[in-house]
């Protein structure tokens, strides 16, 4: 999912190995799991838990915010 890949990709910023790690996690258990087990074994936030989608696009709002676009 697109809530996934942000939240994916705020881990990488903060953490390259974690990021990486869970990742390779996700990519192990898939099709094996339901849909929110996946996310809990990849670490990832439920989406459909309050504040989880915020959390999530929290990196794409501050890229877009910083861009030269936004100046």
């Amino acid at each position: 999912t697109t809530m996934g890949a942000m939240e994916f990709k705020k881990k990488n910023y903060e953490n390259h190995g974690d990021a990486w790690r869970d990742y390779l996690n996700l990519c192990k258990c898939g099709g094996s799991m339901s849909y929110l087990e996946t996310l809990k074994y990849a670490n990832l936030s439920n989406p459909f838990e309050e504040g989880s989608v915020r959390n999530a696009i929290s990196v794409a709002r501050d890229e877009l915010y910083g861009s030269k676009f936004m100046k």
